[in-house]
């Protein structure tokens, strides 16, 4: 049928073409051979094949045509040059070819809700992609718009001075690092560019010394934020644009000019720096002392628990500064406090104003009735993407309650990097879910050496985080204000280590920290305990005669309680949240004390903000779920 139609076409137009030729009788048909046919007829002719008016050539009926050969009848078509063959309609044109459509209305009642706008500007964003080298960069006008807004702030920051090159310097490279920062519902922020030095190439005792700096540490944020939260108090965000280019370095660093921006009179100098930029040693240690040394002019004085806690404290107001790099956190009881703190601050530094607080180092801080929840899920995407286990079974537990790791049982996993990697990610996870602390820690012990079943267990955690994907931190506005501690006693727990465990969570850094922060009425913490006896022994000295053998270092908790400075209360297995911290539990219980540490679900009406929010598995909790030894 291939090699018919068009050949059958050509034949009738042919005849009717041929003014003295007969017409061909019904009885006679034509006999055409597949391969005699032009290659022409088998496809569709382009732009190239489509001759001209000018040069087209005429098909002869000797070269395209032909009877079988042992046939002696003579070919009813005359030995006459007939014409080409018509070309192929042209292609059709249809609305959806152009874009154009009608709105469909359904007729069964449904109605049709318009997709949220965080899903639509993450499927706008999804192609946009961050340039590794200053080539591909430029060809993007936004890309190049903001290397000339960097180069500009360095400029008039006075970042560097041009001088000659000379052997003795140690010469530092540098290169344009992009990035696209986005909101926390996926959406494109702004395109970011940063110069950033090579400090690899620095040389100790040469262009830099002491590099250290200290960062706000993740328990101070729930604190803090929990007694702004119950005293209503107001919290700003701030962020300081270019803060590593306000620090003054003490060293001589000599660093290359940035690509595409040699000065035209000067190309072969070199920048000596005046100023920390991004990428040396010394930079974040320059920028810290520089803000620090700001704020104690204003007044604050550093925490001696967190080093990187400012606070203020007058009889007209008391206000907590929380440093994290150029990301800084501001809570008052005085709105107008924080106005005048900004204004003293925009004196100095290029500071932005974000306004209420609504997302800090990759958590989001959603506000409800009863609070806040702090939620990292757009992070936990982010790390089952980078795993390949977002179309993973979701689990209900993090860890099976008769799993039992070790250090030597097993054979040696060869992607240690992919292995360290996720559990380093897993561990900042841990700022707003507690419930994988335990979990995390344990795996945390063998990245030195990994083995099969230590990755087998990491994908298990990553299946309970798809799981509850949509779980935030929730921290209520009439939180207790006092201090609780749960205790708990593991013997022999440990395979590699089979001796008594004694854990429960240090009070002592916690009470000088509430010190610090000067809570009115304070009250002694309170450490629960599921051992009764042990409860027995720190308040009654007669039994210390039949604990001779018990070392004397653990004799402070009952000289604690003498003191007034420590109650110990008994507190039923049940319900002992040290459980959920120190052991693999059951899945219902599990699920129970996740519930004590406010561990919580966001509620429907706060979702939808990231760029992928995969649904939440409903899966039943059974009691054999959680005895899975080995899970895949």
């Amino acid at each position: 049928m291939r090699t018919t139609a068009p050949y059958n076409r050509m034949a009738s137009q042919a005849q009717s073409a041929t003014p003295h030729g007969p017409p061909t009788s019904p009885d006679q048909h034509l006999t055409v051979q597949p391969h005699q046919i032009p290659t022409s007829y088998y496809h569709q002719p382009t732009a190239q094949d489509k001759p001209s008016s000018k040069h087209a050539q005429p098909i002869s009926t000797s070269s395209s045509i032909s009877s079988n050969s042992n046939t002696a009848s003579p070919s009813p078509i005359p030995s006459t040059e007939i014409p080409n063959p018509p070309l192929p309609n042209p292609p059709m044109v249809t609305r959806s070819k152009n874009h154009i459509s009608k709105p469909k209305h359904p007729t069964d009642g449904t109605i049709r809700y318009p997709l949220p706008r965080a899903l639509v500007a993450a499927a706008m964003d999804t192609a946009i992609t961050e340039p590794t080298c200053f080539t591909f960069a430029s060809k993007n006008p936004k890309w190049c718009q903001a290397m000339n807004s960097e180069f500009d702030v360095l400029l008039k920051n006075n970042t560097w001075s041009l001088v000659p090159p000379h052997p003795t310097q140690n010469q530092i490279g540098c290169k344009w690092v992009f990035r696209i920062k986005r909101n926390a519902d996926g959406s494109v922020e702004r395109y970011k560019v940063r110069l950033v030095a090579k400090g690899f190439h620095q040389q100790p005792g040469v262009d830099y010394a002491e590099t250290y700096s200290p960062v706000i540490k993740p328990t101070t944020v729930r604190t803090v934020l929990s007694i702004a939260l119950s005293a209503s108090w107001s919290i700003r965000q701030i962020d300081i644009q270019n803060a590593f280019l306000h620090g003054h370095l003490s060293e001589e660093v000599f660093m290359s000019q940035p690509s595409g921006y040699h000065h035209p009179q000067y190309p072969n100098h070199v920048c000596k720096l005046n100023k920390a930029i991004y990428g040396l040693k010394q930079a974040p240690r320059a920028w810290f002392s520089r803000l620090s040394t700001r704020l104690i002019a204003l007044g604050f004085h550093g925490s001696k628990s967190d080093t990187s806690l400012f606070i203020c404290r007058t009889s007209a107001f008391t206000m907590y500064v929380l440093i994290y790099v150029d990301d800084i956190i501001i809570t008052s009881s005085s709105s107008d406090a924080i106005n005048t703190l900004l204004s003293h601050l925009h004196c100095d530094f290029a500071v932005k104003n974000l306004g209420s607080l609504k997302f800090f180092l990759g958590i989001e801080v959603l506000s409800n009735p009863n609070g806040a929840i702090l939620s990292q899920q757009r992070y936990i995407t982010d790390i089952l993407h980078r795993t390949h286990m977002l179309e993973a079974k979701p689990v209900t537990t993090p860890m099976a309650s008769t799993t039992s790791l070790s250090a030597f049982d097993g054979e040696p996993f060869p992607d240690h990097t992919l292995l360290r990697s996720t559990v380093g990610a897993l561990q900042y996870l841990s700022i707003t879910r507690p419930d994988i602390a335990f979990t995390v820690n344990k795996l945390s012990q063998f990245m030195h050496k990994p083995i099969l079943t230590h990755w087998q267990a990491v994908k298990r955690l990553l299946r309970y985080l798809k799981h509850t994907i949509q779980f935030g931190l929730q921290i209520y506005r009439n939180s207790c204000n006092t201090l609780q501690a749960f205790s708990d006693a593991d013997w022999a727990g440990d395979k590699d280590d089979p001796s008594f465990n004694w854990q429960f969570l240090c009070l002592s850094w916690q009470k000088s920290y509430f010190l610090e922060l000067s809570k009115t009425g304070y009250t002694p913490p309170v450490l629960w305990c599921d051992n009764i006896g042990a409860t027995y022994l720190s308040s009654n000295p007669v039994f210390h005669a039949r604990t001779k053998h018990v070392e004397i270092d653990f004799h402070f908790v009952r000289d604690m309680v003498a003191n007034k400075s420590l109650n110990v209360r008994f507190v039923s297995s049940h319900d002992q949240l040290a459980d959920l911290l120190t052991k693999p539990i059951s899945s219902s219980q599990f699920a129970l004390l996740r519930t004590k540490l406010n561990v919580l679900s966001i509620p429907l009406g706060l979702r939808g903000r990231v760029k992928d929010n995969p649904p939440i598995s409903r899966l039943p909790q059974t009691a054999n779920e959680d005895k899975d030894a080995a899970p895949t």
